[in-house]
């Protein structure tokens, strides 16, 4: 029992740090664990992207490619809360090759959050996926993305879906049509 509590005294020592940094916005900290520190690095990437750190970027478009899904999903969420348009591309790629459905809703969600029109096409065609949690977080960052090219898609997939499942695409379509000219907030009968 002496080593096992000594590491968990460790690890809650290292995790109290990393609490500090952000209080005290200690970005050199955390961008240092960030790099070096695979047990910590998911949440230095979450206080990097609450604190905003630009120079943060970077590191975490290479943590889109980690081997863990946690430290993925972390770096997708921090890239979004930082706005960096420079992500996208990052993002994007990250979209067509992860595998795990929980990393690509983080991905997707943070390219909606970005509001940049290059995820336009390829959230898109996610409103298609197999999975039902990467259709309704297309259909939600398509929302978000605010641009009206996404309506016909949404309306497109909004019959293939099941009666339950239909909620995200409903509130992204009156998103959509209440910032558009002309546009109210009230759906047809088939949407």
């Amino acid at each position: 029992m002496g080593k096992s509590h000594a590491l968990r005294k460790r690890w809650a020592h290292e995790v109290l740090l990393l609490f500090e940094a952000k209080d005290h916005a200690d970005v050199a900290y955390l961008l240092d664990v960030l790099r070096r520190d695979p047990r910590h690095r998911s949440m230095a990437a979450k206080f990097l992207g609450e604190l905003r750190v630009r120079e943060a970027v970077r590191p975490l478009m290479q943590l889109l490619g980690a081997g863990d899904r946690v430290t993925r999903s972390s770096a997708a969420e921090a890239l979004a809360a930082i706005g960096d348009p420079e992500a996208v591309p990052a993002l994007l790629e990250r979209l067509r090759d992860e595998k795990e459905v929980v990393p690509r809703t983080f991905a997707i969600t943070a390219l909606g959050n970005l509001k940049d029109v290059r995820a336009l096409n390829p959230l898109c065609e996610l409103l298609t996926d197999e999975d039902v949690l990467v259709r309704q977080s297309a259909a939600n960052a398509l929302g978000v993305l605010g641009s009206p090219d996404a309506l016909e898609p949404l309306r497109n997939a909004l019959p293939t879906e099941r009666w339950y499942d239909r909620g995200r695409h409903r509130q992204a379509i009156r998103k959509l049509r209440r910032h558009r000219p002309g546009g109210g907030a009230q759906l047809t009968a088939a949407e």
